[in-house]
């Protein structure tokens, strides 16, 4: 898994300084049925649909 960019336009001034750095422990997509939504989402309380 690899993230491509981050879009910094909206970005806080403030902000313009730092470096970001990312990690990431799961390779679960976002949607489907391994999904983080439908494996993770009980645990957050969202309604079963």
């Amino acid at each position: 898994m690899s993230l491509n960019n981050i879009d910094i336009r909206h970005l806080d001034a403030r902000l313009q300084t730092c470096s970001i750095r990312v990690a990431c422990d799961v390779t679960n997509p976002l949607t489907g049925t391994s999904g983080a939504s439908f494996i993770f989402g009980r645990r957050k309380g969202p309604p079963r649909r």
